[in-house]
C-alpha cells in the first residue's frame, strides 16, 4: 500500500527548492516572507512577561495607581477595545494573508495588494471560522472552571485535576485537528471557488475514504513539525548570536541618552507619558522586525508545508487540482526569466511539458528532455 503522506514529502522538497533557491531571488524571498509574517508565519509567542518593571526607579508617584485605573475607568475601557479590535484586524488580515501565501506559492508569483483585494470575501469567512472555533474553546475550558469554583464550591481533588487535565489535552488535540485541516485542506479548497461550509463537506467524504492515509498524514505532520521546530530554534539562536553585538551598542545608546537627558532635567513627569508612548513604539517596532526577520530566514519551512499538504490532497482526492500542471510533477525554472515550467510522466506517455508561464498563452508540448530551453 502506498502512503501518500510519506511519498509527498520528497516533491515538496523538490518544489520548495525550485521555487526560493532555482534561482533565488531576494525580492520574491522578501515578498513572501512578508506574506507569511502577516499570515502568522512568524511562530509567535509570548514577548514576555512586563509585570516586574512596577518595581524599579521611585514609586511614589504610583502608590494610587489603582486608584488611577478606577478613576479612568472609562478610558481604560476604550483602551483595552482598542486592543482588542487591533488583535482583531491582525487575524482578518492573518486568514486573508493565508489565501494570498497559497497563492503565491502556487503560481510562484507573489501579489501583496491585489491577492489581499481578491481574497478578501473569502479571507473573513475563514476569520470568523476561526474566531468562532476559539471561542468555542475558551468556552469549553472556562464554563466548567466556573460551575466547579462558584456553584460546586471548588475544592481539590487529585481525581478531578486528572480528569481536568485529560479533557484539557483531549480539547486541545481536537482543535489543533480542525484549525490544522482547515488551513491544509479546506482553504484549498475555498481557492478553487468553494465556501468554507462546502469544503468542509467535501473534506469530510474525502477524509472518511481515507482514514488510514489521514492518520499517517497526521502522524508525519507532528514529525515534520518537531524537526522543523528544532530547525528554527537553531536558527533562532544563530540569529540571536549575530545580531547580538549590534543590539548591545543600540542598548549602550539608548540608556547614554536616556542618562543624558535625565541628568539635564529635560525630563519630568510631565513627559514621562510621551517617553513611555515612544519607547513602547520603538520596542514594538524593534520586535516587529526582529520576528519579520525570523521569518525570512526561515521561509523555507512554511513553503514546504504549504506544497506538502497541497501534494498529499491532490493524492488523496482525484478531483482536485490546484497547480497549472500534474500536481506530482516537478517545477522547474528558467533561471534567467524565472518562467515556470513543469513535467510529468504518466505510465507509458512520453514526458509532457506543460508551459505555465504567465506571459504567454499555455501550450503543452511533448518534449523527452527535462531540461528544454524554450527559444527567445
Amino acid at each position: 500500500m502506498t502512503w501518500h503522506a510519506i511519498e509527498s514529502i520528497e516533491p515538496a522538497f523538490d518544489k520548495t527548492i525550485w521555487l526560493l533557491f532555482k534561482p533565488f531571488a531576494l525580492r520574491l524571498w522578501l515578498k513572501l516572507a512578508l506574506v507569511a509574517f502577516l499570515m502568522g508565519g512568524g511562530g509567535g509567542g509570548n514577548l514576555g512577561n512586563f509585570s516586574d518593571f512596577g518595581d524599579r526607579g521611585n514609586s511614589g508617584n504610583f502608590d494610587d495607581f489603582d486608584g488611577l485605573i478606577m478613576d479612568n475607568i472609562g478610558l481604560v475601557t476604550v483602551i483595552v477595545g482598542i486592543i482588542l479590535l487591533i488583535i482583531l484586524a491582525f487575524s482578518y488580515v492573518g486568514a486573508v494573508m493565508s489565501f494570498v501565501f497559497l497563492d503565491s506559492v502556487v503560481k510562484s508569483n507573489v501579489e501583496i495588494v491585489a491577492g489581499f483585494k481578491k481574497f478578501m470575501g473569502k479571507g473573513f469567512w475563514l476569520f470568523v471560522f476561526d474566531l468562532t472555533l476559539g471561542i468555542a474553546l475558551l468556552s469549553c475550558i472556562a464554563v466548567p472552571v466556573i460551575v466547579y469554583v462558584f456553584v460546586l464550591g471548588g475544592g481539590f481533588s487529585w481525581v478531578l485535576l486528572a480528569l481536568a487535565i485529560a479533557a484539557l489535552i483531549s480539547l486541545i488535540i481536537v482543535y489543533s485537528i480542525i484549525s490544522s485541516f482547515t488551513a491544509d485542506f479546506v482553504v484549498p479548497y475555498m481557492h478553487k471557488g468553494m465556501g468554507l461550509i462546502e469544503g468542509w463537506r467535501r473534506l469530510i467524504v474525502v477524509l472518511r475514504k481515507n482514514i488510514a492515509q489521514t492518520a499517517i498524514y497526521v502522524l508525519m505532520k507532528i514529525g515534520l513539525g518537531i524537526a522543523s521546530g528544532i530547525l528554527s530554534i537553531i536558527i533562532m539562536i544563530l540569529g540571536l548570536i549575530i545580531m547580538a553585538i549590534p543590539g548591545i551598542i543600540i542598548v549602550i545608546l539608548l540608556a547614554a541618552i536616556a542618562g543624558v537627558i535625565g541628568l539635564s532635567g529635560a525630563a519630568s513627569w510631565s513627559m514621562f507619558p510621551v517617553l513611555l508612548a515612544i519607547g513602547i513604539v520603538l520596542l514594538v517596532a524593534i520586535l516587529l522586525f526582529i520576528a519579520y526577520l525570523f521569518v525570512l530566514a526561515t521561509l523555507p519551512i512554511p513553503v514546504f508545508f504549504r506544497h506538502y499538504s497541497l501534494i498529499f490532497l491532490t493524492s488523496i482526492d482525484e478531483g482536485f487540482k490546484i497547480f497549472d500542471y500534474h500536481e506530482t510533477a516537478l517545477q522547474f525554472q528558467d533561471t534567467k526569466t524565472r518562467k515556470s515550467f513543469a513535467y510529468t510522466k504518466k505510465q507509458d506517455i512520453p514526458l509532457e511539458k506543460t508551459y505555465v508561464a504567465d506571459e504567454e498563452p499555455t501550450r503543452i508540448m511533448q518534449e523527452k528532455d527535462p531540461l528544454y530551453t524554450p527559444k527567445k
